[in-house]
């Protein structure tokens, strides 16, 4: 054998008993620091990947783990390495499912395959976390599988989805309640508005008596608006959709909004793209979110702007059509922002909360989706985009 060039055997006399221990050691203690600098690596590259990973033997034992894998489960990783997945990866962890157990590892084991979950729930200190979930065997130079690797990426897509499906229940059990008590309510509601007439005619002569009237009947009115528009967000109607073009809604909404506009001194124009193809949708309802973001518009430029802009599209790439209400007005803080689409947020004095929902709800329906952007003291911009079904099916043949 050859040790830092010195050959060591019994028929070499120059390399003693003596200088042939201290090779050996020399050697093992270089080996040992090249395996500490490998180790040391392997920590580091691993440490830096954006997924969490675990390393995990055929007995189940935990032999390594990144600091993002414990990042995302929130611990400190005292006591992992050497402990086995069933004490460490419990099922209360993963919302009383059975993710990564022994059987687990067996399974990819004897199969010498891996496995992947999607948006899967763990419970992070009480709080859910959705994550992605591929779990790989490792095979040594002979082919055999010689660990179990367990990679974990956070999905935020996931849990903004369970977020929407969460707020949509609660707005569904919002529109049931609505349907129950609204019928109720409106039964006092004329009764009381039918005996304020009376007073109002019988004491017609009274300024007194018919300012009070006047202001009951005002505010009745404000109640049964607001059960009205409850109703249309709880129970949405079905689409009558027909073959329409949105340049001529948005001019017809333009002729009836106008008026409003100028006796605020506010200037309405359009600027309609010559290239918008006619689409599938409710023109009824589509008409009903215009009006509702027109008014807005000159509820927030009234004050401090002069002009409000309807502007139509097409987004070819994306084979979309667009409708932009944009103001000059004062805009919209982050914090109102994050806010608007909320059920009975509002920032206005008689303001139900219902129109923004209610319009966010109706493009939902046609498949598409409301973009805004805003900024304090400059204006606000409302973005409709509702997808152009017809070509898009149209490239699918």
């Amino acid at each position: 054998m050859i040790v830092n060039n010195a050959e060591i055997n019994e028929n070499n006399p120059t390399v003693k008993e003596s200088d042939e221990l201290f090779i050996w050691k020399s050697a093992a203690k270089k080996l040992a620091l090249e395996m500490e600098n490998q180790v040391r690596l392997f920590s580091s590259v691993y440490n830096g990947m954006a997924e969490g990973l675990m390393l995990v033997d055929l007995t189940g034992k935990i032999r390594f783990v990144n600091v993002q894998f414990l990042k995302i489960i929130c611990m400190d990783g005292k006591g992992f390495v050497g402990s086995y997945i069933d004490k460490i990866l419990t099922p209360e962890l993963f919302n009383g499912r059975h993710i990564f157990t022994h059987e687990t590892i067996e399974e990819v084991a004897e199969l010498k395959t891996g496995k992947k979950y999607a948006g899967i729930e763990i419970i992070v200190r009480g709080t859910p976390v959705y994550v992605d979930i591929k779990i790989h065997p490792l095979f040594n130079s002979k082919g055999q599988v010689e660990c179990i690797a367990l990679y974990c990426r956070e999905n935020n897509s996931a849990k903004l989805l369970a977020e929407e499906m969460a707020k949509n229940e609660a707005l569904t059990k919002v529109g049931q309640l609505a349907a129950g008590v609204a019928h109720e309510v409106r039964n006092p509601l004329q009764t009381v508005g039918g005996l304020m007439d009376l007073i109002h005619a019988k004491y017609k002569d009274d300024k007194k008596i018919n300012r009070y009237s006047d202001l009951i009947s005002g505010e009745l009115k404000h109640i049964n608006d607001i059960l009205t528009e409850f109703l249309k967000f709880s129970r949405p109607q079905k689409l009558d959709k027909t073959m329409k073009n949105i340049n001529d809604i948005c001019s017809e909404v333009v002729i009836l909004m106008v008026s409003m506009a100028n006796l605020n001194g506010i200037r309405l124009t359009k600027k309609l793209a010559k290239n918008v193809p006619n689409i599938f949708l409710d023109e009824y309802k589509i008409k009903q979110v215009l009006i509702n973001l027109i008014t807005n518009a000159i509820d927030a430029t009234k004050d401090v702007g002069d002009e409000i802009v309807i502007e139509t599209g097409y987004y070819p790439k994306s084979k979309e059509v667009f409708i932009r209400v944009r103001d000059n007005g004062c805009g919209i803080s982050e914090e109102v922002l994050s806010e608007i689409y909320n059920t009975f947020f509002t920032t206005k004095e008689h303001g139900t909360g219902l129109g923004l929902p209610i319009c966010n709800q109706i493009v939902a329906e046609h498949d598409g989706h409301i973009k805004v952007e805003s900024k304090e003291g400059k204006g606000t911009t409302f973005t409709v985009i509702i997808p152009d079904k017809v070509a898009i099916d149209q490239d699918r043949e």
